[in-house]
Order: C-alpha cells, then sequence, then structure tokens
C-alpha cells in the first residue's frame, strides 16, 4: 500500500492534534512580547515581510513621504491595491482620521491598519468592508504562518 494512500499515516489522534494546537499556541503567545518590543522601522519591516510573504507587492514606501501611508501595496492576483498604516499604539480618534482619509483615496481599495499595543477601543470600531484592523493576536499569527519566528528572535534579541 502506498504510504502516502494510507488513512494510518493521515489521521491524527486526537489527543496529538490537542498537543500540536497547545503548541502552535503557545508559539503564537511568545511571538507577541518579541513583537511589541520592535522599534517601529523593524515593526513596520515585519508587516512588510508578512503582506510579501501573502503575495502582496509593495508599490512604495511612503511613511517619510506621506504620513498616512506606510506602505503602497498591490495583490497580483486580484489587481487590488492597498495601503497600510502601521502603529506602535494608537487612538480611536487617529484611527478614524485614517479611515477618512482613505475613504478620500480612490486609487486604494482596501486600507490596512495595523497596531500592536492599546487595540482593545480600535476593535470596538465599526469598520467599513474594504478597512482591515489587525492587533497583535493577528498579527503574532500572521507572523507565525509566515514564517518569520526566527526573523523575529534575531531582530528582537
Amino acid at each position: 500500500m502506498n504510504p502516502a494512500h494510507d488513512s494510518k499515516s493521515i489521521c491524527i489522534p486526537t489527543q496529538e492534534r490537542g498537543n500540536e494546537l497547545d503548541s502552535l499556541n503557545n508559539l503564537v503567545s511568545s511571538v507577541k512580547p518579541l513583537i511589541k518590543n520592535l522599534g517601529w522601522q523593524d515593526f513596520e519591516l515585519l508587516v512588510d515581510l508578512v503582506f510579501s510573504n501573502a503575495g502582496w507587492q509593495r508599490v512604495a514606501t511612503l511613511g517619510k513621504v506621506e504620513k498616512s501611508i506606510d506602505l503602497d501595496v498591490i495583490s497580483p492576483v486580484t489587481g487590488r491595491r492597498a495601503f497600510i498604516q502601521v502603529k506602535s499604539q494608537s487612538s480611536k480618534d487617529e484611527f478614524k482620521g485614517y479611515i477618512e482619509q482613505f475613504e478620500g483615496m480612490p486609487q486604494y481599495d482596501e486600507m490596512y491598519y495595523i497596531c500592536h499595543t492599546g487595540t482593545s477601543a480600535l476593535e470596538e470600531i465599526q469598520l467599513p468592508n474594504n478597512v482591515k484592523f489587525i492587533g497583535l493576536n493577528h498579527m503574532a499569527h500572521l507572523t507565525v504562518n509566515a514564517g518569520l519566528v526566527k526573523w523575529l528572535i534575531t531582530k528582537a534579541s
């Protein structure tokens, strides 16, 4: 019998699957303080790496030239263009201000607002469908899924 088709080789007992999920959740939890300790430039670079890993291509880095946009990216698969604003911490008013700016930028299809500290108030904001908020927990998952844990550990040390 071909081992690739052997049901015993692909069936993971429930207990083992639970242990694997626990290990994954522990890894995500251990990544969070490393993300929070990054300087703003390294945090912005981490975001850029995560989006690149997801297939987005950077059109420009604008943070130094245009304050409301840190990264300008495009999805080559869908042709959708997005701007990404990266903050270590933020307030509701600041986030709402960026949403208003985004609504006046017809060249962008989507907006991503990424912040790792003080995000509970930001998570309460009612967002338009084309605006996404990524807080610390989501960013930690994305970092792990993108295979960037070793990079993060190296940057944090």
